[in-house]
């Protein structure tokens, strides 16, 4: 019988060091945001839907990368431009040219919304011209 009790406790020490080897306790965190498309520069555009803009997020424990694109805040410095729809990622076209207009994804690390506490943001840079230029 203490045979059986000695095992069964080994068993279970052992079953209890490899489930915390495998797990290191900490949380799934986001650390950074990838937004696409970036740098693209829109020629001559109609009023109306420009682009969909999507955001990558990059977690650790465990590391990888996956679309969080409905899991941000979306926003855009020049609404009289574009307007982006602040949960989906759609740009609207509204009138005029600019370059290097900032397209932002704005998350919580743990990403409740809205984002607060510890923050992760992604930027891409739009170019729109008229005419071939932007005077």
């Amino acid at each position: 019988m203490a045979r059986l009790v000695l095992r069964v406790f080994t068993g279970c020490l052992t079953f209890v060091a490899l489930a915390a080897a495998l797990s290191c306790g900490d949380r799934h965190t986001l650390i950074g945001i990838t937004v696409t498309p970036n740098g693209f520069t829109y020629a001559n555009p109609q009023p109306g839907v420009l682009a969909t803009f999507t955001a990558t997020g990059h977690f650790i424990h465990p590391p990888g990368d996956r679309d969080i694109s409905n899991q941000v805040v979306w926003s855009s410095s020049f609404p009289a431009i574009f307007t982006i729809d602040p949960k989906t990622g759609v740009a609207t076209y509204i009138g005029g040219c600019g370059t290097n207009l900032p397209v932002t994804a704005t998350a919580s690390t743990d990403l409740h919304l809205p984002p607060s506490g510890n923050i992760a943001q992604g930027t891409a840079l739009v170019n729109i011209t008229i005419g071939g230029s932007c005077t």
